[in-house]
């Protein structure tokens, strides 16, 4: 009697690990769901969108997007890493620095981004710029340190969101510069005042002033390489900052996810990013391919997790 029992128990299993090995294999046997964690039409938003029409061919199902902003990105985060299942359907286009500063200057964060939102895929990087209005006292880099050190708490510098206050906070730090900070509820509104004066430096994207024509300036740009559209600008590298760098995003998702799964994400990402049509999309947001592996990308967020965590105990930056 127990040896049927055992028999039957061990057929139970062996057909629960086969039915569990077809529904791996299966994968996806429905759409999947991207959450991107800021409102439609941010750079997260268009990228994805810019790649899901091949994404979707490639995978095999459809695609759906799905914005769920708010809380500094903290809602996205916390719904795929805890109430979404591990299951592949859910993945997250990912701000990695934004990411990885996020124990840094948000309070109460419930989850740790480490670890419970793996990378899949590094998908692109873009290009922070550090500008100042065109009638700033100043017209390259070198002169407008020279004009702070000589102006202390005469000079502001404005930001809407910790991804481009950071790297002016390391300018301030490293240079010793006695500067007054503005903060901006809203992009618009940052972007205006920067515009019209009433800030004295911001970084924004590199496409982010398209409009603004000869009224602002471009001091350094992030990149190894200097920017096309900013030939004359030089880089935070070039300056001795290659820890100043721009906005790179992955798609990452909740830890536990079948590894059959995440193989086939990368797959198809991997695969889309390399189309011509699609690389030429990127190019117009500006974003430059990355393609990078799920360990190149996962080692770039920890170390900037690491910089961010030391550099704010450093500067006694408290998460607000």
């Amino acid at each position: 009697m127990h040896r049927r029992a055992r028999v039957v128990i061990s057929l139970g299993i062996f057909c629960l690990l086969a039915a569990s090995s077809v529904q791996s294999r299966d994968y996806p046997e429905k759409p999947v769901r991207i959450i991107v964690p800021t409102s439609p039409g941010t750079t997260s938003d268009l990228l994805i969108r810019a790649m899901a029409p091949e994404m979707s061919r490639a995978i095999g199902q459809p695609l759906v997007i799905e914005s769920r902003p708010g809380a500094n990105q903290v809602i996205a985060y916390e719904y795929i890493a805890r109430q979404a299942p591990a299951d592949g359907y859910t993945v997250g286009i990912i701000n990695v620095d934004g990411m990885a500063m996020l124990p840094v200057v948000t309070k109460d964060v419930r989850i740790d981004v480490f670890k419970e939102l793996p990378s899949v895929i590094g998908l692109a990087e873009g290009r922070y710029v550090l500008r100042s209005p065109a009638g700033a006292p100043w017209k390259t880099f070198g002169e407008m340190v020279a004009y702070v050190k000589a102006n202390p708490g005469k000079v502001n510098y404005g930001s809407s969101a910790p991804q481009v206050r950071f790297p002016i906070l390391v300018l301030v730090r490293e240079l010793g510069l006695d500067m007054l900070y503005v903060p901006y509820g809203g992009g618009a509104k940052y972007l205006q005042a920067l515009i019209a004066g009433e800030i004295h430096l911001g970084i924004t994207g590199e496409a982010a002033m398209a409009g603004a024509g000869d009224r602002v300036r471009g001091l350094a740009v992030t990149g190894e390489q200097r920017s096309a559209a900013y030939r004359e600008v030089p880089t935070f590298t070039e300056l001795r900052f290659p820890q100043i760098k721009g906005p790179g995003y992955s798609l990452n998702v909740r830890a536990g996810t079948p590894a059959d799964a995440t193989e086939k994400i990368f797959a198809a990402a991997s695969r889309t990013l390399q189309r011509p049509e699609v690389q030429a999309a990127l190019a117009k947001l500006p974003l430059e391919v990355l393609n990078e592996s799920a360990e190149v990308t996962q080692r770039k967020l920890l170390e900037a997790g690491r910089f961010y965590a030391e550099f704010a105990k450093a500067a006694d930056i408290k998460p607000e």
